[in-house]
């Protein structure tokens, strides 16, 4: 029994015991989780040096761009006091921190790592050893990557050496935690759930094949859309009741998760 049964089969399974349903339906009604999407949950850094992620964060820039520059140039400090104020300001200095940390402990084990995209136009990144480009030298805006008139998250694409990938993931979840891969659905689209749903009614290899390869290929796709652009589809569904039953459960199951996996690089750091 493969299905979800509805309540008048659930109660004649417990005809004996009634109050079983009752009480189901009491708890349910009991049970209520409200997520507060529109707030942010951001994980705070904790320094080994008991200041604040800010002092910190202001401590590595400074240093890190000793270490690039050499000499600080009244225009490096500008850009760095500038660039710390926004981020500092919007309270995302422990983000920085975190993203600092594990490109820190990749760097000290040879696993080769780098931001890319608009995070290389921060000098503070920069000056972090998140990349090796020099925004300045290169003429790079700070605003691209994080605009001081939006409230929204900095997003830092780092990529990581395949080869070294798991052993990040391991050090990060042993220092914080609380930690958990991304999960993904893979979703049932037009061209799988006609083969899905012929492989069920028993339908043939060769006419779940051929009826498949009448959904025209383009990633968004749909069965309605196949129906109205590709002419064979159409005449199929029109003159067959068999098509017509299979196409109707189909679009019915169209877009339903069909499995999970693991999102190739998400991680969730609460």
């Amino acid at each position: 029994d493969v299905f979800l049964k509805s309540p008048e089969q659930m109660r004649q399974l417990f005809t004996e015991t009634r109050e079983a349903c009752d009480n189901t339906l009491a708890i349910a009604g009991r049970c209520n989780v409200e997520l507060d999407l529109k707030s942010r949950h951001a994980p705070s850094f904790k320094p080994p040096d008991g200041s604040s992620p800010e002092e910190f964060l202001t401590r590595l820039a400074l240093l890190g761009a000793k270490q690039r520059y050499g000499k600080i140039t009244e225009q490096i400090k500008s850009r760095l006091d500038r660039e710390l104020d926004v981020i500092e300001s919007k309270g995302f200095a422990s983000y920085f921190l975190i993203v600092w940390d594990f490109c820190k402990y990749a760097h000290e084990n040879n696993i080769p790592v780098g931001a890319r995209g608009s995070a290389v136009g921060t000098l503070v990144g920069y000056c972090l050893g998140l990349c090796d480009v020099d925004p300045i030298r290169y003429d790079l805006l700070f605003e691209r990557f994080m605009d001081p008139e939006r409230n929204e998250m900095p997003d830092v694409d780092i990529d990581i050496c395949q080869a070294g990938r798991a052993k990040i993931i391991d050090y990060v979840r042993r220092k914080y935690g609380h930690v958990a891969q991304i999960i993904t659905f893979g979703t049932m689209k037009a061209r799988a759930v006609i083969r899905d749903i012929c492989r069920v009614l028993g339908v043939s290899l060769a006419e779940a094949d051929r009826l498949a390869k009448l959904v025209p290929f383009s990633l968004d796709m749909t069965l309605d859309k196949a129906l109205k652009s590709e002419p064979q589809l159409r005449q199929a569904y029109e003159q067959s009741d068999e098509t017509r039953k299979v196409i109707d459960i189909c679009k019915r199951l169209e877009g339903l998760a069909r499995h999970a996996s693991v999102h190739a690089a998400g991680i969730v750091i609460a």
